[in-house]
């Protein structure tokens, strides 16, 4: 029904137009005054009705594209009522034999011509509309003045000779200028309705006939001229249906076709989305086979390297000279320093890719930090490291709900880099305290957000870890503990160490990947970078927050983490 009704739309349309045409030439046998004066003043009424629809629709439109024509033809308009008023036999106005009819008709094709060409450039662009106004409005008065008060306007029709060679030559010009219109609307089509620009070439098409068809007459009543009025009356009714009829039956496709382009664009920006989600998760299975992979291939054989290097260490096949056991010594140390570079970059990589969940379980705090020291403490021993724990009385019998590999794996990263940075004769001190008051500042997200300490009455500023890389996954199960912690204590447990300490412009990057202190002396302890980072996202899947303290080089290093924990009863 919808196709039918367009098609009796444009059926009626055509038909309209024919008998229109049909009566002006019959009119044009019996008066050309008024054959002429109808035409005329049919291309007027739709410069003027192009005008009053993209003036009172300027402010909806994104770029000024159909308000530069409008405006452009208005200007021509006004220029071809003066023409129609002044033609030989009007008597309307008081003239000479200079037919000011013929100037006038220049000058408006001029306009409309040089509005044309310069349209497609203002295409999604703004115009300055009170200078374009000012400037159209300059132009017709400045025409008109040189037509009729200061007649230096060039002439352009003589009778008895015909038209002069000016007016020739400027249909030419005007030909070529509309032809250039054409083809910078052909390059901008992309940005134009189908439809508008289909009518808006037909237009500048029937126009040039129309001004080729006028350089031939020799009276201003020949046949030449009627035939040049019959294709302007088209043209014009072209520019009628491409601007009028659209903008007023279709003013959505027409004032929003751009964001009809941005609805095509976005179905296209959600289709390589989709390919580049389905690359991403192919790339993921990918990732994890490799990983997979890489943890059977490399950590077997890399096992028998290390188990066989602690054989031939321990003198199991007999004694070994002081050169043989150095060799030993490097193949174990390699060895385990590679095996945890593994060991770091799988956990690590189950961390991000949101595998790695929270799996709860009843524990004593005090018996955790204490199972951690005995980890360490045979390395420890070797440097003469002392190691201390201080345990809040509150704490020391509370059983919790937490998980305790993870809980041990944090500790015993911060741990094992406190005995690595620390030297010989140091100390490190592990102390544990159960914050009961909930602020949602345990949470802040930036290095300088206030950490609350139990029973203080003021917020100890610190500085804490950037987080540079974060799982969808991890921060779901962040968001979801968070919902829901009003009621739960929190545990803070700091390691502090009189070590050689963390420059405070190295404090905020140490908790990334790979990253680690530009010192002569961690150089020369051969870390991964990866124990910190690993560390953060543990406590980040528990919902807490890790930050560092240290007053410079040589001062030492404290390490802090706060978490929430469920008591269990």
């Amino acid at each position: 029904m919808v196709k039918i009704s367009i098609w009796s739309e444009k059926l009626i349309s055509i038909i309209g137009l024919c008998l229109v045409l049909a009566g002006l030439f019959i009119t044009s046998f019996y008066n050309f005054l008024l054959f002429h004066s109808l035409a005329e003043i049919f291309s007027v009424a739709v410069a003027f009705a192009l005008f009053m629809l993209a003036w009172n629709a300027r402010r909806y439109m994104e770029n000024d594209f159909l308000f530069l024509i409008a405006l452009g033809f208005a200007a021509a308009g006004a220029l071809d009522l003066m023409h129609t008023l002044s033609y030989t036999g009007m008597n309307v106005l008081k003239i000479d034999n200079t037919y000011p009819a013929v100037q006038l008709w220049i000058a408006a094709r001029y306009i409309q011509a040089i509005t044309l060409v310069l349209t497609p450039f203002f295409i999604g662009k703004r115009l300055n509309v009170p200078l374009a106004v000012a400037v159209y409005i300059t132009t017709v008065c400045l025409a008109l003045g040189l037509i009729f008060f200061w007649p230096v306007f060039p002439v352009c029709f003589i009778e008895g000779q015909g038209l002069t060679p000016f007016k020739k030559i400027s249909e030419y010009i005007i030909c070529m200028i509309l032809a250039t219109a054409i083809l910078f609307f052909r390059q901008k089509q992309s940005t134009i309705q189908r439809t508008v620009l289909r009518f808006l070439i037909g237009s500048i098409v029937l126009t040039i006939l129309s001004e080729l068809v006028f350089t031939f007459y020799i009276s201003m009543y020949g046949f030449s001229n009627i035939i040049g009025h019959f294709l302007k009356i088209i043209a014009f009714y072209l520019i009628y249906r491409a601007i009028v009829v659209t903008g007023l039956t279709k003013p959505y496709d027409l004032l929003f076709h751009k964001l009809q382009k941005s609805r095509m664009a976005l179905v296209e920006n959600e289709k390589h989305l989709i390919d580049a989600r389905e690359m991403a998760e192919a790339a993921s299975l990918i990732k994890s086979d490799f990983l997979a992979t890489m943890s059977h291939e490399l950590r077997t054989p890399l096992n028998a390297i290390i188990g066989f290097s602690e054989i031939l260490g321990q003198k199991t096949f007999g004694e070994l000279n002081a050169k043989q056991a150095r060799y030993i010594d490097n193949i174990l140390t390699s060895g385990r320093h590679l095996l945890g570079l593994i060991n770091d970059i799988l956990d690590l990589s189950k961390v991000e890719a949101g595998k790695l969940e929270i799996e709860l379980s009843r524990i004593n705090i005090k018996g955790l930090l204490e199972n951690c020291l005995i980890m360490i403490k045979e390395k420890a021993m070797k440097t003469g490291i002392k190691l201390a724990l201080t345990v809040e009385k509150e704490l020391s019998s509370l059983v919790v709900e937490a998980d305790e590999r993870k809980l041990k794996q944090i500790m015993f990263n911060l741990l094992s880099n406190a005995v690595k940075f620390t030297p010989k004769g140091g100390k490190i001190c592990v102390a544990a305290e159960l914050i009961s008051n909930f602020d949602e500042n345990i949470f802040c997200k930036d290095a300088g957000e206030n950490i609350p300490r139990k029973n203080a009455g003021e917020n100890i500023s610190r500085k804490g870890a950037k987080a540079q890389s974060k799982s969808n996954d991890v921060q779901s199960t962040n968001n979801n503990i968070q919902s829901s912690i009003v009621n739960i204590q929190y545990i803070r447990v700091s390691v502090t160490d009189n070590g050689i300490g963390i420059d405070p412009k190295d404090q905020d990057r140490i908790f990334g990947k790979f990253e680690q202190i530009d010192s002569t002396y961690a150089r020369k302890q051969e870390g991964t970078g990866l124990g910190l980072a690993l560390t953060r996202l543990l406590v980040e899947l528990h919902s807490g927050r890790i930050w560092v303290e240290s007053e410079g080089q040589g001062r030492g290093s404290r390490f802090v983490f706060i978490i929430p924990l469920g008591i269990s009863d």
